[in-house]
């Protein structure tokens, strides 16, 4: 039952940092629209 519980926090640990790389590259990929349509 532990060992199960112990897994299933890895699990979300892991999804956790694909979300937060995620979510930086959408901040780049925002920023550098942003840069485009303010430089044009």
């Amino acid at each position: 039952m532990l060992s199960h519980q112990h897994s299933q926090y890895g699990s979300v640990k892991a999804g956790d940092a694909i979300n937060r790389r995620l979510y930086k590259g959408l901040i780049i990929v925002e920023t550098a629209i942003y840069r485009v349509f303010a430089i044009s």
